[in-house]
């Protein structure tokens, strides 16, 4: 791992904000940022909660901090889609038959007798 790769990775994610807006959306101190611009590994924990904090892959995050590869991260490139968006390139036949095989399912269910205990047994 290149000695600057976090940092450059922090640079990159963090953006224009300074390090206390990141440390705030972060949930971490500020001076973190300051042990990193000189070279110090990060926590593990502070790796994951920056990401988070930027809405960011966890595991690239981890990849750049250098606590696993990007073998072990298997990354690949994860859909940003909405529901809307993915719901869009579904054959419109196959959408119909799916809404009515739930509507179906959801009939049985409130026409199903509700059965308690009591009522299982024999007890004429």
């Amino acid at each position: 791992m290149s000695e600057n790769r976090w940092w450059e990775y922090v640079q990159r994610l963090i953006g224009d904000d300074t390090y206390k807006e990141a440390a705030q959306r972060a949930g971490f101190d500020q001076s973190a940022f300051t042990r990193w611009r000189k070279g110090a590994q990060p926590d593990v924990a502070f790796v994951v909660k920056l990401a988070r904090g930027y809405h960011s892959n966890v595991l690239e995050a981890l990849v750049e901090a250098g606590f696993i590869t990007e073998q072990e991260a298997d990354l690949r490139e994860i859909p940003t889609q909405s529901h809307r968006e993915m719901l869009a390139v579904v054959d419109s036949e196959l959408l119909m038959q799916e809404v009515v095989k739930r509507v179906r399912n959801t009939r049985k269910s409130d026409d199903a007798p509700e059965q308690h205990a009591s009522d299982s047994s024999d007890g004429k």
